[in-house]
């Protein structure tokens, strides 16, 4: 036999549906509070990691503070305030290495963030958070950045040691000290970038993290409400049609009409109350014909046929009572012990168990209402064909209204709203009433004190089985502050916007006041060169080409900055044939590709709408010859593909390559790989393209394999 839910739903008793109400609806909210706690602990020991950054990058400055003051003084203090500054890193390098293992030592973990100087209540969140969510992608790159920071790190001890080797050694050499000191610097770029990247990564993993806890409380939320709503609704509709049956079959009962029998729709109290009374009608009726047939002869009978008459009277007006939910009246019973003293008691009995159950259920509700004031969610419901509306405790709450005081109508509800969002409310049910579809819209409320809040409100239509409306059902939910939050961050971005602008006009305008200095330090530089050619001192004439190469370089270095501050200014987008422009590029740059013995392959290019990408494009060409493998001719092959939204565009070359680590490094500006006097360059180029392709919407990327060649793709969005 085939289970059916909704059959047994309706056969429980009225208590057990009481208490299945109210455990669904204490399970919701303890899985909301229990995801807020979640998040919470979650949140904290990002945190804590974020802090754990701080003090690790603190503790590696102060390290190398220390180290270059020891190459300085030459003192042990500032040695082993080196070792001291180390103690951080160190620390976190013991808790790094035990949770990488597969059972580590949670006890010497937690020592080793100890002795990183985080605080001890945080340290059980952090490993936690560490076991819990490292598949999760920014706790993986977060561990992954870590990994390769704690490695650089630990370059420091090495340096330290051979440097006090050095210093300890029976004839110094300042020259070697100088060369092992030099190593810090390099040291710390790489580890600068990596603490960014670290802190970024938590940052990103924590906002994702926030806007998920975030959805799911709407999701649990709103799931409390509705099934609180459904289930109420499928309960008081059980109890009030089979009391319906009851009281209809009671009223003719009461005019001795006894062929009316209650319809009994389930196998619940008010089941098992239709079907005694059905069985008591019938055998009161069967009582009745016995009596007054077996009393017909005899006038003494017709006053006990009198009198019990009065008692059935006084049983109806007791059941019809009972039917209306008035349980005050309570049925007199008799020293008689005769049928009608059963009834009787069974209707006692019988509303007594009511008027518990009725108690319940309002315990019920009043759970319900706490649940929506949890959540600032208050309800309602219009009955259409009554054009009556309900309204939810918290929704008077929300509009500030007494329920005493305040008659919930369509007129007085628009009366509430903002007088600029009145008409648009309006207008919106209109349609949805009109549409049959459901809404969601915001608008404003004046309170009656004067405050004005801000509400999100939906809705849903019911229609008939003939498709016509007979009710509408909806929420309002009270999200002022979510608002307001969300002014301030678009406020706040407006700002970030013009301070960016401010910066990229005073970098412009730094660096082109230092061209003049510059320009003055090469000159008389040339000038004391000329004075000094017949000097045979070799020391002094290294020094002058120092000097004039350094203002050269630093020249360079700053028109390059010019350039990298003025891209975005004046200009505008226009139709380009990228045919067209790559050739006249290869056209000026036709000495190098002769002198390298380039190969140059141009595909079929598109005409695009863009902004200059000629910087673009000869970046990329350059960089493919500059970086090419020893005595082997370059072959570069620059290609176009259209993806649907976007122009992907690939230039391909057979170059020296890059590593993996030096992905995102290429493309910082003035980051270089590779000295100076092996190639030529400021560093800027990759960079100054990259921005160019943001400018578009579109991003640019490497793919490279070292020794094989690197492929650069860049997209230019539609």
């Amino acid at each position: 036999m085939k289970f059916s839910l909704s059959k047994w739903f309706n056969d429980i008793s009225i208590a057990r549906k009481l208490y299945a109400v109210v455990g669904i609806m204490a399970v919701l909210i303890a899985v909301e509070l229990g995801t807020l706690y979640f998040a919470a602990t979650t949140l904290s020991s990002v945190r804590a990691f974020v802090g754990a950054e701080g003090l690790w990058s603190k503790s590696q400055k102060e390290a190398s503070y220390n180290l270059r003051k020891y190459y300085q003084t030459q003192e042990e203090q500032d040695e082993k305030a080196f070792y001291d500054a180390m103690k951080v890193p160190l620390g976190d390098h013991k808790t790094l290495i035990e949770l990488l293992k597969k059972n580590p030592d949670l006890p010497l973990a937690r020592q080793g963030l100890i002795e990183g100087g985080n605080h001890p209540d945080d340290i059980d969140g952090m490993i936690r958070l560490f076991q819990r969510f490292n598949n999760i992608s920014y706790i993986q790159k977060s561990i992954s950045i870590w990994t390769e920071a704690d490695s650089v790190i630990g370059q420091l001890i090495p340096v330290a040691e051979r440097l006090r080797a050095e210093i300890n050694s029976s004839s110094p050499s300042q020259h070697q000290m100088d060369k092992i000191i030099s190593e810090i610097e390099p040291i710390n770029q790489r580890l600068s970038i990596l603490e960014n990247d670290f802190s970024y990564t938590l940052g990103e993993g924590a906002r994702w993290f926030e806007n998920l806890i975030l959805t799911l409380l709407i999701i649990i939320a709103l799931t409390v409400e509705l099934s609180g709503l459904i289930l109420t609704y499928f309960v008081v509709r059980g109890i009030t049609k089979g009391l319906k049956e009851v009281m209809h079959a009671s009223k003719s009962v009461a005019k001795r009409d006894f062929t009316v029998k209650a319809t009994v729709f389930s196998n619940d109290e008010i089941g098992v109350l239709a079907t005694s009374f059905n069985d008591m009608t019938t055998e009161l009726s069967n009582s009745i014909q016995k009596r007054i047939q077996a009393d017909q002869e005899l006038e003494s009978k017709i006053n006990f046929i009198q009198e019990n008459d009065k008692r059935i009277v006084d049983i109806m007006d007791a059941l019809i009572k009972t039917t209306q939910l008035d349980f005050s009246q309570k049925i007199i019973v008799s020293d008689r012990g005769d049928e009608l003293d059963a009834i009787a008691v069974g209707l006692n009995a019988m509303s007594e168990e009511l008027e518990f159950h009725l108690r319940q259920l309002k315990l019920s509700e009043e759970k319900l209402n706490n649940a929506q004031q949890l959540a600032h969610i208050g309800s309602w419901e219009w009955n259409i064909a009554d054009n009556k509306i309900e309204w939810s405790d918290e929704l008077y709450r929300i509009y500030g209204m007494n329920r005493e005081k305040f008659e919930a109508n369509y007129e007085n509800y628009l009366k509430s709203i903002h007088p600029d969002d009145s008409e648009f409310v309006n207008g919106i049910v209109q349609k949805a009433y009109q549409d049959h579809q459901p809404f969601d819209f915001f608008h404003r409320l004046i309170l009656p004190n004067g405050e004005v809040r801000t509400l999100h409100g939906r809705g849903e239509v019911y229609l008939n089985s003939e498709g016509e409306i007979i009710r509408m059902i909806g929420t309002a939910q009270d999200v002022t502050e979510r608002k307001v939050a969300e002014e301030k961050l678009y406020q706040n971005n407006i700002e970030l916007e013009m301070k960016n602008k401010e910066i990229a006009q005073f970098a412009y305008a730094a660096a082109h006041d230092l061209q003049e200095p510059l320009r003055s330090i090469s000159n008389f530089s040339k000038l004391l060169a000329e004075k000094l050619e017949e000097n045979s001192d070799k020391e002094v004439n290294d020094y002058m080409n120092f000097i004039s190469g350094g203002a050269n370089r630093m020249s360079q270095l700053i028109f390059a900055l010019l350039e990298y501050s003025s891209i975005g200014k004046d200009m505008e987008l226009k139709t380009t044939n990228c045919n067209h422009l790559v050739h006249e590029i290869v056209t000026d740059l036709s000495t190098i590709i002769e002198e390298s013995r380039a190969e140059i392959n141009i595909e079929k290019l598109p005409i695009i709408k863009c902004y200059d990408l000629k910087s673009v494009f000869q970046n990329l060409l350059i960089n493919a010859i500059k970086f090419k493998k020893t005595g082997i001719p370059p072959i570069v092959n620059i290609s176009a593909t259209d993806t649907g939204n976007e122009y992907l565009f690939i230039t391909k070359d057979n170059g020296i390559g890059i590593e993996p680590e030096y992905y995102q490094r290429i493309f910082v500006i003035f980051q270089r790989l590779h000295r100076r006097t092996e190639y030529a360059g400021t560093g800027i180029g990759l960079s100054l393209s990259k921005k160019i392709i943001e400018m578009h919407g579109g991003k640019i990327w490497v793919e490279s394999e070292y020794g094989k060649g690197s492929t650069f793709y860049f997209t230019i969005p539609k």
